[in-house]
């Protein structure tokens, strides 16, 4: 740097590129000792440095202030193609990158602007801000370098953290002796000098800190034990005008800040990475320190540098401030979804714990899908709420209230009894969940809890670790003490409303981000509700999102990643009635007020502990109570019936609702139906009885008469059903001298082909117009993802054999509902039932030991479901493989084999059994499976057994090929 501020020409090139604090940057030794033990405090997930006494101190955010470099729209993108001249001039002969310090020397000597800026950036990015793991120039940054004049609008800021903290995940993960840390590690040295508290030390203020904090201050931090210093709040820091007004964890997708309306990543489209939860006591080094007392710096000559927190203009009431004018890397928000998977997988693994989560009403969090936010998608979404209505309003006058989403989102009680804050509690309790004076960090609790055996402990503390990581974080890491005295009543938590408490708490968080003038502010509350609805409502021939309540298991990275791959504002948004949530905001008061959460007018707030609302007056209760793997049903309006809508003229029929409102026929579900399953198909304790094709009867309206609407007539569909067989008329259609109808096959069978209707009987004769009627009566199919529209005599052979029928799990333990596609089969089994999963690559064989009567295996190449049932036959144990699709689905086909080597010694016998199953068995039922009823399947005799009674296993060869 000595050398290009000496070159008036050079310097002024860095300047324009928007790197000029480099200019001044104080020199710094790097300590190793120091470097490992901040590595070791950083925490992967919440990328903060976590220390004692709750402390966490974010570093994305920081990094403007620690380097002063870009942090503009434009996202930074590797791998862009570049010339071969260009490309040359960074490459050595033996065809590797050319050292970024031989970059450095020779750019001293360039003249021109262009080449000596990209000279200059990739020597500062392969010698400082994102070295890899030899010092050479990375080349794949040569095609966004190259564009020189965006330089300064490219954000560098979240492409350096990004590459940093990828660099301690991989060297957190290395299970090598020898491994080399990527990325600018000095941000963590700086931001830890920074944060020190010592009577005798003191840095001194100004911006950027790369020109402040030098090699003096680390020396005196290396010459004390590093556990020793204490280390500064947040807000008692330098960077305290930022952390004013933001949380201590934040959303962020793979480093991007994109403007917020457009998701526009200006450059090139990347995938976004994974982050997946971390190791953070992988590794902690011991280090011998030279004692080295330093005189104390002197302090800086305007020590009030910071930048203030309150303006003399900001008095009064603020306006509500869209969230448009604020940039994502401002912007932050602790909900954490993708936390929770990992903690309840722990829960699930304990059948004791399991237990206490479902009987609080909270067992829909055990079979929670991976969820990565995304901060852009999260600001545009906030921007799109309006306050006043609680809705996300869209172009074209849509609008989605939200509140009543809730409980089809989270699949959490919605009870009778308000939540209250701050209700007494004792001491003990309240120290708890305390550390040092203050609140205990909600991930640490999550950790401690996994240990708890006793109930009521066990359940107060999940309670508090989901609120605080999830359902209503705040604006720390810490649990919510006020909402102790509420979750402490244990057995009364089923029937608390906690639907309504998390959607006030989100309303009142977005309300007061907007309301905000900040330049850093904090979102509180679970966003991640928004993001699953907005994901649900997208309309797109390209996009499907499986069926499924609560949504929070359905709906998953993979879905948020293709959403945020495209604008946001060029997806359509589906209406209300056409959404996956039709039946719940149907019924939802178009004028639905509520006010600080509460569903019921004149209601006591819950007295001293706990008070019940009026059940009389809870209007805006969620109209339904769905539990895990249950579907929300609408009620038909007027009669228990489907309606047609056909024209007068011989225009093609089209499926209506009774009114003038053209749409598709709409099911209604008898209380004899009570999960909502598809006409001509039975209920789950029928199908468990009896295995046989039964016709479901629809019954009949009252009225039959039809109704002319807008020169489209509503027809009781009703009255296309045979008066023999009650099911649809075919053709051709029979009528009666009393006008009754019979399809001819039932007529066939009619003795003396009489009207049984008839009082007198009479006799029947060929219909065609009705022929004709029934023949263009068309109806949607009920299946999600199935767009096809047949006849409505049709109606019941296509449902039978639609590819897109759902696949049932009809468990053996009582009350599990489940209903969802293959590809959410595998996460119900495994989280709810413990079914072990194991993942097959095709033609390639797998070992298993096999000793569950079920074991699922999911196919690596297309998401497929196989189950590998076990039965008993005599002594012998008897294996085969089906697998689980939806429907009638044939393709593809499958092969599988599978063989047993042995026996085990001591046995004499030798020899391999084998079974070969060319065509795979399909099947919507894996409940209902029986080994010994399948076309083929392997016999192990006892003697190729190992273990001993009840834990008896069977080593299991398995190869499956896709036909």
């Amino acid at each position: 740097m000595k050398l290009i501020v000496e070159n008036d020409e050079q310097k002024g090139y860095v300047t324009e590129i928007g790197f000029g604090s480099f200019l001044s940057m104080g020199e710094l030794e790097m300590n190793k000792a120091l470097n490992l033990w901040l590595i070791d405090k950083f925490n992967c997930d919440t990328e903060a440095l976590d220390f004692e006494g709750g402390i966490s101190i974010p570093v994305r955010p920081l990094v403007k202030s620690i380097l002063g470099i870009p942090s503009g729209p434009i996202q930074v993108v590797e791998g862009l193609d570049v010339d071969d001249a260009l490309h040359a001039q960074y490459t050595c002969n033996n065809r590797r990158g050319k050292a970024a310090k031989e970059v450095a020397d020779e750019m001293c000597s360039i003249t021109d602007k262009e080449p000596f800026c990209i000279a200059f950036m990739m020597a500062i990015l392969g010698i400082y801000l994102a070295p890899n793991t030899c010092l050479t120039v990375n080349r794949a940054l040569l095609g966004a370098v190259q564009q020189v004049d965006k330089l300064k609008e490219m954000d560098w800021c979240n492409f350096v953290a990004t590459y940093l903290f990828k660099g301690i995940k991989e060297f957190k993960e290395s299970n090598s002796n020898n491994v080399t840390i990527k990325g600018c590690v000095h941000i963590l040295s700086v931001i830890f000098i920074d944060f020190v508290k010592h009577a005798a030390f003191e840095v001194p203020a100004g911006f950027p800190r790369l020109g402040v904090v030098t090699k003096e201050h680390i020396k005196w931090v290396v010459s004390h034990p590093f556990t020793s210093l204490m280390v500064r709040y947040p807000e008692e820091s330098i960077y305290a005008a930022m952390f004013d007004n933001m949380s201590n964890y934040y959303i962020t997708e793979d480093g991007k800040s994109v403007d917020s309306e457009t998701n526009s990543d200006a450059l090139s489209n990347t995938s976004a990475t994974t982050n997946t939860n971390q190791n953070n006591n992988k590794l902690r080094v011991l280090a011998e320190l030279v004692t080295v007392m330093l005189p104390k710096p002197a302090p800086c000559a305007n020590p009030s540098g910071r930048k203030k927190r309150n303006n003399a203009m900001d008095t009064g009431n603020q306006p509500i401030r869209s969230a448009k004018s604020r940039t994502t890397e401002n912007v932050f928000n602790k909900c954490s979804p993708q936390l929770l998977p990992p903690i309840m997988k722990l829960i699930t693994e304990n059948a004791e714990q399991k237990g206490y989560v479902g009987e609080i009403g909270f067992g829909s969090f055990l079979s929670m899908a991976e969820f990565e936010m995304n901060k852009a998608l999260t600001l545009w979404l906030v921007d799109k709420f309006n306050c006043d209505t609680e809705a996300l309003e869209f172009e074209g006058g849509i609008s989605i209230p939200v509140r009543p989403l809730v409980k089809s989102v989270l699949g959490i009680p919605s009870g009778p009894i308000q939540v209250v804050k701050g209700l007494d509690i004792d001491d003990a309790l309240k120290d708890e969940y305390t550390y040092n004076g203050r609140a205990k960090n909600a991930k640490e609790v999550a950790e401690e809890m996994c240990s708890i055996t006793d109930k009521e402990p066990f359940c107060i503390a999940f309670m508090m670790a989901m609120l605080g990581i999830y359902l209503a974080p705040s604006t720390s890491v810490g649990v919510n003490w006020k909402l102790l005295g509420a979750v402490r009543q244990v057995d009364k938590l089923k029937e608390m409303d906690w639907c309504n408490f998390v959607a006030t708490y989100l309303f009142k968080g977005i309300k007061k981000f907007k309301e905000s003038n900040a330049t850093f502010v904090y979102i509180k509350g679970c966003v991640h509700i928004l993001s699953v609805i907005f994901i649900d409502f997208v309309k797109h021939a390209a996009f499907e999102v499986p069926v499924g309540f609560p949504r929070l298991g359905v709906v998953t990275t993979k879905h948020i990643k293709w959403v945020v791959s495209h604008p946001f504002t060029s997806f359509m948004v589906r209406r209300p009635e056409e959404s996956i949530y039709a039946a719940v905001l149907v019924n939802w008061p178009k004028d639905n007020i509520v006010e600080d959460g509460k569903c019921v007018t004149n209601t006591d707030a819950l007295s001293d502990t706990l008070g019940t609302t009026d059940s009389d007056q809870n209007n805006n209760r969620h109209p339904i109570s769905a539990e895990l793997g249950t579907l929300p049903i609408a009620e038909a309006p007027g009669s228990f019936a489907e309606h047609i809508m056909f024209p007068t003229s011989c225009e093609q029929l089209q499926s209506s609702r009774p009114s003038s409102e053209l749409c598709s026929a709409q099911m209604h579900v008898s209380p004899d139906n009570p999960k909502g399953m598809n006409r001509g198909s039975t209920s789950p304790v029928e199908n468990a009885a009896d295995c046989s094709n039964k016709k479901a009867s629809v019954d009949r309206p009252s009225s039959v008469q039809a109704k002319r609407a807008g020169g489209v007539a509503a027809l009781d569909i009703s009255l296309l059903n045979c008066t023999l067989c009650c099911g649809p008329c075919k053709p051709p259609v029979f009528q009666c001298n009393g006008r009754h109808l019979a399809c001819g096959r039932c007529l066939a069978e009619l003795p003396g082909e009489q009207c049984q209707t008839c009082e007198h009987g009479g006799g029947f004769s060929p219909c065609p117009i009705m022929d004709d009627i029934v023949s263009l009566a068309m109806v949607e199919c009920s299946h999600d993802g199935c767009k096809s529209s047949v006849p409505y005599h049709e109606l019941d052979g296509h449902e039978s054999t639609c590819p897109h029928v759902p696949c049932y799990c009809y468990c053996p333990e009582p009350g599990c509902g489940f209903v969802g596609p293959p590809e959410l089969l595998l996460g119900h089994l495994a989280a709810l039932h413990s079914v072990p999963v194991h993942t097959v690559d095709y033609g390639k064989v797998h070992r298993l030991r096999v000793l569950e009567p079920r074991f699922m295996l999911h196919g690596e190449g297309d998401d497929s479901a196989f189950l590998l049932a076990v039965g008993v036959l005599g002594a012998a144990m008897v294996v085969s493989a089906v697998c689980i699709r939806a429907g009638a689905l044939r393709q593809p086909q499958y092969m599988v084999k599978l063989w047993v080597n042995g026996p085990p010694p001591p046995s004499s016998a030798a020899g391999r059994i084998e079974c070969e199953l060319e065509a795979v068995t399909s099947s919507t039922r894996p409940g209902e499976v029986v080994v010994k009823e399948l076309p083929s399947f392997l016999t192990v005799p006892p003697a190729y057994l190992v273990g001993s009674g009840a834990s008896k296993a069977v080593i299991l060869d398995i190869r499956i090929d896709k036909m």
